[in-house]
C-alpha cells in the first residue's frame, strides 16, 4: 500500500502542487484567525486587526529600546531590562504562533482545538506590549 501510494503522489502531486499551495494557505490563515478569535466574518477582520495592532507595538516598543540606548539611558535601567524581556516574550511568541500554525497546516487541517494553545500568551503580550508603549518609560513607569 505504501509503494503504490508513494507512485500516486510522484505522478499526482507535481501537477497539483497550486492546488496543495493555496491549501496550505487557506490552512494557515484559518490557523491564525482561530488562535485569537473564532472564524466568523466580523472576527475574521477583528484578528487582522489585532495582528496588525500586536506587530506595531511590538516594532513601537523595539523602536523605543532603540531610542533608549542612542539617549545613553543606563542599559540596566528597570524598565529597559523589564522592556527587553516583554519584547523577547512578544517576538517568541508570535514566533510561537507561527511555528503551531505552520506545522498543523502541512500535516492535519487547522481547528481551534489545535491552534488555541498560543492563545492566551498572544494576549497576555499584546496586553504587556501595550502597558509598555504607554508607561515603561525610565522614570516614569507605572508600578507593576
Amino acid at each position: 500500500a505504501d509503494r503504490i501510494m508513494q507512485e500516486i503522489n510522484r505522478a499526482v502531486l507535481p501537477h497539483n502542487l497550486g492546488a496543495v499551495f493555496g491549501s496550505f494557505l487557506d490552512n494557515f490563515l484559518s490557523g491564525l484567525i482561530t488562535t485569537v478569535a473564532q472564524r466568523n466574518v466580523i472576527l475574521n477582520w477583528y484578528s487582522l486587526f489585532v495582528y496588525l495592532l500586536y506587530i506595531l507595538l511590538l516594532l513601537w516598543n523595539i523602536r523605543l529600546e532603540i531610542a533608549a540606548g542612542k539617549k545613553g539611558i543606563d542599559r540596566d535601567c528597570g524598565s529597559r531590562a523589564v522592556r527587553r524581556k516583554i519584547i523577547a516574550l512578544a517576538g517568541l511568541t508570535l514566533l510561537s504562533i507561527l511555528c503551531n500554525v505552520g506545522l498543523v497546516s502541512l500535516v492535519i487541517f487547522c481547528q481551534t482545538r489545535y491552534t488555541i494553545y498560543n492563545m492566551a500568551l498572544f494576549y497576555i503580550s499584546l496586553i504587556l506590549l501595550l502597558y509598555e508603549s504607554i508607561a515603561g518609560k525610565c522614570g516614569e513607569r507605572i508600578p507593576y
